[in-house]
């Protein structure tokens, strides 16, 4: 593949932030491991009505080097569950899944019947994934929520479909925004 935008980084950087053929996806590569966002790499959603805007540059395969994946909510443009069947079983079990925490757990007994790894997100508390490496994640409302990441100074806000509020915007003025995405 001779696209700039590959899966995987060697340092402490955000590797890129990349559309992946709909907006606000995030994969970014840093030391501790791999992080990507709402993965939806092929296929239609919501009754075959929507499809990607255009093709993903990651792949199945590119899973062997992620670590850590974030479903912001479970609409099939988020949380694809005929996607992440397709990861390999051998995959699924060393990644693990961060979820926003919720009362019906749904989300989270599906990602563990699937093999992976589960670890629900406390809402606007920081959490630590590894040394340099921490997130934060909010949900406004009952379905949508949004994840900040800091890595060494760097930042990127995700917050697809996602409303962000006035207390929201306090907690993070703490973090460096040198890259954000909307």
């Amino acid at each position: 593949m001779n696209d700039s935008r590959k899966c995987h980084a060697t340092s402490l950087e955000v590797a890129y932030v990349d559309r992946m053929g709909k907006p606000s996806i995030v994969c970014c590569g840093i030391r501790f491991g791999h992080l990507i966002c709402d993965p939806w790499l092929d296929g239609t959603a919501f009754n075959h009505g929507w499809r990607l805007i255009s093709p993903t540059v990651c792949r199945y395969e590119d899973f062997a080097r992620i670590t850590h994946i974030w479903f912001s909510h479970e609409h099939p443009d988020h949380f694809s569950p005929s996607n992440v069947r397709r990861i390999p079983e051998h995959f699924r079990r060393k990644i693990t899944v961060l979820l926003h925490y919720t009362k019906d757990k749904r989300l989270l007994n599906v990602c563990k019947a699937y093999g992976f790894q589960v670890q629900e997100l406390p809402e606007l508390e920081q959490v630590e994934l590894a040394a340099g490496f921490r997130l934060i994640c909010g949900r406004p409302g009952l379905i949508d929520s949004w994840m900040a990441i800091f890595a060494e100074c760097k930042s990127i806000l995700n917050m697809n479909d996602c409303i962000f509020r006035q207390r929201d915007d306090s907690l993070l003025s703490s973090g460096c925004w040198e890259e954000s995405m909307y």
